[in-house]
């Protein structure tokens, strides 16, 4: 998978349309908010057969454990590339934060030295060396 000519201006665009939306599991949770910037730099929708899945957190795990993948950072493996590192990250790729919760990660995708992430109050930011493992878009 590559990123298409212009992948910047359209992850800008997709980035600066999410802003404003709030964390809501199934419709604006961090796969889908993942899924749609990599749709925006690459023009593959790794999300399509997830959409309208689920709107629990019991189906969104659903979801993911019949995909094979223990936690979201797994999960994100079966559609990227890991690096060997997350220092090795570049602007685009997908980012792992570890939670405290049933699903182990959330994910953003890194923007500089600071991660895009959904939260309840939209799209905010955390510092890059929270992540724990990355992906390569």
């Amino acid at each position: 998978m590559m990123r298409t000519e212009g992948w910047r201006k359209r992850f800008s665009a997709y980035v600066n349309a999410a802003r404003a939306n709030p964390y809501q599991l199934g419709a604006h949770d961090c796969w889908l908010f993942v899924a749609g910037a990599v749709e925006a730099m690459t023009g593959v929708d790794h999300a399509k057969p997830h959409r309208g899945r689920y709107k629990a957190p019991k189906g969104a795990l659903g979801v993911m454990k019949r995909a094979g993948a223990a936690n979201m950072a797994d999960f994100a493996g079966l559609f990227f590339p890991e690096r060997a590192a997350p220092v090795m990250a570049q602007i685009g790729d997908v980012m792992a934060i570890p939670t405290d919760d049933a699903f182990g990660f959330s994910l953003g995708i890194l923007n500089g030295e600071r991660i895009l992430v959904v939260t309840p109050a939209g799209i905010e930011t955390r510092d890059r060396a929270e992540a724990t493992r990355a992906f390569e878009v």
